[in-house]
């Protein structure tokens, strides 16, 4: 009987020590999922808007003008303050590699930017010289860094606008004339961009653009003309837009 206990002892014994023993392992972790990483890559649509303001000057720029020898290249204007504002559509493409994007972005905008001035000595100083614009449109690469859903940027490349200049002759019945152009210039700013939920994100960049100078031929009047003119242009805008990415960027 003595022995029957012993080795019940020592069976029940060994059992509970590899109980314990089966206890002590490490649990075994299931492998985590991969966490997506955000990526730029993908085409975009979108809208913009802001303020719009630069400065212009007026330039005599008209050989057979009734006393051009004396006047000819003289600046008709002190520098011409312009302001408005601009609103418009926006689409473009990105690419990611790494932690780098490149891009390319095309906008269009409406714009009543615009500015007036008087005439300085010796020219009539109670006339008056207007320079304005009615829409604007860039063309310009993109490239920054990104830092999973923010990117910060650089930007320029190629612009053009519609560029008009007026200029009024008050109490008089020369009235006003003036004329109108496209004009191409060059562009270059900076800019960030948040992706925020899906393909949507939000963005403000600071763009300055320069048309150089545009020369307007002469432009009638009821009871003549004015003569033709050198009309300098630049602009500065701050904008903010919305776009949606429709090869969504992940």
């Amino acid at each position: 009987m003595k022995k029957i206990v012993v080795v019940l002892a020592a069976v029940l014994g060994s059992g509970v020590g590899l109980g314990h023993a089966a206890d002590l392992r490490m649990p075994v972790k299931a492998p985590l999922a991969a966490v997506p990483v955000f990526s730029w890559t993908g085409c975009y649509v979108g809208v913009e808007g802001g303020g719009n303001w630069g400065r212009s000057q007026h330039t005599q720029d008209d050989p057979f003008f009734v006393g051009a020898a004396t006047v000819f290249g003289l600046n008709q204007t002190n520098g011409i303050n312009l302001s408005g504002g601009i609103a418009g559509g926006t689409i473009g493409c990105n690419y990611q590699a790494g932690n780098f994007v490149f891009g390319l972005e095309d906008d269009f905008s409406w714009t009543n930017k615009k500015g007036t001035a008087n005439l300085i000595p010796p020219f009539v100083t109670a006339d008056t010289a207007t320079t304005s614009e009615s829409w604007l449109g860039t063309f310009r690469g993109r490239a920054g860094y990104a830092w999973d859903r923010w990117f910060i940027y650089g930007t320029g490349g190629a612009a053009i606008t519609r560029e008009s200049y007026a200029l009024c002759s008050p109490g008089t019945a020369t009235g006003c004339a003036g004329s109108a152009a496209n004009v191409a210039g060059w562009n270059a700013g900076v800019g960030f961009e948040y992706a925020f939920l899906g393909g949507w994100s939000v963005k403000a960049e600071y763009l300055h653009v320069d048309f150089g100078k545009h020369t307007f031929t002469r432009a009638p009047t009821p009871t003549g003309f004015f003569a033709a003119r050198d009309v300098s242009l630049s602009d500065d805008m701050a904008r903010v837009g919305i776009n949606y990415a429709f090869m969504p960027m992940k």
